[in-house]
């Protein structure tokens, strides 16, 4: 693991938020940054893929609640007893809508949703059991980024430059020794290899099994 940044000594003038806005325009506009975005892809290419992955995950494995099964009450009473979830809204045409997370049963949360705009245009939401807190943190983060929910205004979306506001952020700031960002390349490339592999090994095995 490489030493800590440390923040430069003698700081950095103070910036206005429309200051910094200039700045990263012209580091934008002149290329400087460039090499970062190339450094950065990989990671970016992970993380990108690992969201689908859980995506996918979520979809197989979730539970389909029809907005008919809702409004009539038709749920088992287990899955509405149950605490601890992850949860997508999606409208019609399966355009997603809205994810989140609760440790409250799922019924006594949507209760809580139908003061929200998007509330009437719902035809269909998936839910997955998911009793820990930072998994269910994890999950509702990474299906949002592969989901593209139109509800979600603070979800981080899906486009293939991420992090340009984290590199942006750290060229304008700086660090004592004038390092520049650095990116685990080859870490995550390994990782995200052996995650292509298992991916690969569970649709071999879908497909053996006659699912």
């Amino acid at each position: 693991m490489q030493s800590d940044n440390r923040m430069p000594i003698n700081g950095r003038p103070k910036m206005s938020s429309n200051d910094q806005e200039i700045l990263r325009s012209r580091l934008f506009d002149f290329g400087v940054l460039n090499e970062f975005y190339d450094s950065a892809s990989p990671l970016e290419t992970s993380i990108l893929s690992s969201a689908t992955s859980l995506y996918e995950f979520f979809h197989s494995n979730g539970y389909m609640i029809r907005r008919s099964e809702w409004e009539l009450k038709g749920i088992y009473p287990g899955p509405r007893s149950y605490r601890g979830w992850v949860y997508a809204f999606y409208g019609e045409q399966d355009s997603p809508i809205y994810v989140g997370e609760t440790g409250q049963q799922f019924t006594k949360r949507f209760n809580q949703h139908k003061k929200q705009l998007w509330w009437q245009g719902w035809e269909r939401v998936k839910v997955l059991p998911c009793p820990n807190q930072t998994m269910r943190k994890v999950f509702e983060s990474l299906i949002g980024l592969a989901g593209g929910y139109s509800a979600n205004i603070m979800q981080p979306t899906g486009e293939d430059n991420i992090l340009n506001d984290v590199i942006l952020s750290l060229i304008l700031l700086g660090n004592e020794t004038c390092a520049k960002p650095t990116f685990p390349n080859q870490m995550i490339l390994d990782q995200a290899n052996q995650l292509q592999y298992e991916v690969e090994a569970l649709g071999s095995l879908d497909k053996s099994s006659g699912n």
